[in-house]
């Protein structure tokens, strides 16, 4: 069988049996090798290798193994494989902004949150300003002002055709938009201020992956999740508690 090391980093063109016979399920396994180099792809090359390289060089590759049967087992009505949606979902980083590739790949932490929410709640004052200022007699008397002057004739006559009208629903719009916007929605946590927050996000995400199995694996995602990212601190019963949480809401 091929061994491998502490340095292993499978890429495309390994056996499945390498992949097997080390760390993963015969799905995920396949899943893999069906992948093309680099790009999109590198992530779960990468993901995988964090397996592979630890269940090479540590004493606990059955326990994985065996969690990994845990979130394999029954999968629900109509669904294909739970490890492997497990796998593709696992958080790589205890991170402010696990969803950077959804929302943006910028620094992020509860002190920019604040700052961001200062500056909707400024640009709606400003967007309440240009409301206003156009409303009832602001905009006749902006185009008559506009009509007596020569070199702003020709744009008034444009703007009152062609976009004062869209320009007023427009910001309507923009005032209703700025109103609802929460900075802290991307950042998912109920408590984003919290000393701990990133590990409070960490332990979100892993709960999360329970709604791709018929029934809660609090524990062995814990341990899932550990070895794809050791700078873990969660629990789990902080698994459990966020996933309560979350099926209270809905």
């Amino acid at each position: 069988m091929t061994t491998a090391t502490a340095n292993t980093r499978p890429r495309k063109g390994e056996t499945i049996r390498l992949w097997r016979a080390l760390a993963l399920p015969g799905s995920i396994a396949t899943w893999l090798e069906s992948l093309s180099a680099g790009g999109r792809a590198q992530p779960y090359i990468d993901r995988a290798a964090r397996f592979v390289n630890h269940c090479a060089t540590d004493a606990t590759t059955d326990r994985v193994r065996k969690d990994w049967r845990a979130v394999s087992a029954a999968p629900k009505r109509g669904a294909d494989a739970p490890e492997l949606a497990v796998f593709m979902a696992l958080p790589d980083d205890v991170t402010f902004n696990p969803h950077a590739r959804l929302y943006g790949a910028r620094r992020l932490d509860a002190d920019i949150i604040k700052i961001e929410r200062k500056r909707y709640v400024l640009q709606r004052e400003h967007a309440q300003a240009v409301i206003k200022a156009l409303a009832n007699d602001g905009a006749r008397v902006l185009l008559q002002d506009a009509s007596a002057t020569p070199t702003a004739r020709a744009l008034a006559a444009e703007f009152r055709a062609e976009h004062l009208g869209p320009l007023k629903a427009g910001l309507r719009a923009l005032d209703n938009l700025l109103a609802t916007i929460e900075p802290a929605a991307k950042v998912p946590t109920d408590h984003p201020f919290k000393a701990n927050a990133e590990q409070s996000i960490f332990a979100n995400l892993v709960a999360d992956l329970n709604r791709h199995l018929p029934g809660p694996q609090h524990a062995a995602l814990v341990r899932l999740a550990k070895v794809n990212c050791p700078a873990a601190r969660i629990t789990p019963s902080q698994v459990r508690m966020a996933w309560n949480r979350a099926n209270e809401r809905t």
